[in-house]
């Protein structure tokens, strides 16, 4: 038996312009907008470094969203 790869996504798909912290801050621009704000009520990403979510919770609590987890 053969062990799976971790990912099945290619290199294309894993990375971001800007890298993850850029990425997620566009999910955060993009969930404030007045099109998704109705529909969408929960946006979940998973990151690789510990630091980005340091900057991340502060630019969450610099738009008054004191819900994360």
């Amino acid at each position: 038996m053969h062990a799976l790869p971790a990912s099945a996504s290619s290199p294309l798909t894993r990375a971001a312009a800007g890298g993850e912290e850029a990425f997620v801050s566009r999910m955060i621009a993009d969930s404030a907008r007045p099109s998704l704000r109705g529909r969408v009520r929960w946006f979940t990403t998973m990151l690789g470094k510990k630091a980005t979510l340091k900057q991340l919770t502060a630019l969450l609590h610099s738009r008054d969203v004191l819900a994360t987890q």
